[in-house]
This record gives structure tokens, sequence and C-alpha cells, in this order.
């Protein structure tokens, strides 16, 4: 319990932190991060409950898209590498 407070107060005092996990969020929970950025966000996580439940909701949405939504084909990979880099440029 008092370790869950004591990390609330550090989102609090680090959102400078946690305003920069939404850029990092799509690689990071597709597992393409490189692996200095993937441990420098993992350690954020640990220590960081309000982006933590932030991840694991993003990880749930595209859960529950991949089960109700699941296209017919496969999106090509010249596809997939533009909306990655659309999503880098403009979030």
């Amino acid at each position: 319990m008092m370790r869950g407070v004591i990390n609330y107060f550090k989102c609090l005092f680090r959102m400078h932190d946690c305003r920069n996990v939404h850029k990092l969020l799509f690689d990071y929970v597709q597992g393409n991060l490189p692996p200095d950025k993937h441990a420098k966000l993992a350690e954020h996580l640990r220590d960081c409950p309000m982006c933590l439940e932030y991840v694991d909701t993003y990880k749930r949405t595209i859960e529950a898209c991949h089960k109700c939504c699941r296209p017919k084909a496969e999106m090509p990979p010249e596809l997939a590498d533009k909306l990655r880099d659309f999503i880098r440029r403009e979030l």
C-alpha cells in the first residue's frame, strides 16, 4: 500500500516523463523499441502506476480490436511502415 502511494507521488513530480510515454507506446507494445529505450520505458512503468494503467488499457484496446476487427488479409509491410511513421510524426 505504502509503495503505491509513494509511486503515485513520484508520478506527480515526473509528469514531464509521462507526457512522452504516448510517443513510444505503439513501438513499446509491438516490441519494436530499441533495447535501451525499451529498458528506460519499462523502468518508468515500474514506478508510475498512471502510465502503467495507460499502457495496460492501450494493450487491451489492441487485443479487443484484433478479436473483433480482424481483417481478412494482413496489412502489407509497406503500409504498416507508413502508418507507424505517420503515428510517430503526428503524435
